[in-house]
């Protein structure tokens, strides 16, 4: 069975996704309750998992990337229907600590293709992260385009020192 929230859950889930920095009290007078109400439905948001984390959300604008591509990794079946989804799920673990270039990692419904979005500091890096990817022996196929613009997304953007363009001294 799903865990259910309830309308206020949602109202609170609203407001921090507007801007989880205001304040307990803030949060509590502008939704008409008391803070004691906001702060215990705030820690069963977070003990229940419901809330993960409170994090930054930074403008694509100012990281250090020359591109950003969306790759198709199509991979070899193992012929063992069981053993396949767990063999994918691990593979993708593998791409999450191994390229951390990798800012978005999905498995497809039928457990044949995993779906990425990678980051690539220099045009060089992208050929050599394809190139890597389709040399791995599990993987059949790789398909990739490269994205001129982020519309909607820069949630995904975590926070890593050396991915963020830092002014230089003079």
């Amino acid at each position: 069975m799903k865990k259910q929230i309830d309308r206020l859950d949602l109202e609170i889930l609203k407001y921090l996704e507007e801007d989880a920095r205001k304040s307990l009290k803030k949060l509590a007078d502008d939704l008409h309750k008391k803070t004691s109400t906001i702060y215990n439905r705030l820690q069963r948001l977070k003990t229940t998992g419901v809330i993960l984390a409170y994090s930054l959300i930074l403008n694509p604008d100012f990281m250090n990337f020359s591109l950003l591509s969306i790759d198709k990794i199509r991979m070899k079946p193992l012929n063992i229907s069981a053993l396949d989804m767990r063999f994918f799920e691990s593979f993708s673990k593998y791409i999450e600590t191994e390229f951390e270039n990798v800012i978005f990692i999905g498995i497809s419904e039928d457990s044949k293709t995993i779906y990425l979005i990678s980051m690539h500091m220099t045009s060089e890096d992208y050929p050599k992260f394809i190139n890597t990817l389709k040399s791995n022996p599990y993987i059949e196929s790789v398909e990739s385009d490269v994205l001129r613009d982020i519309v909607k997304g820069k949630k995904l953007f975590n926070f890593n020192e050396k991915w963020i363009r830092v002014k230089t001294q003079h």
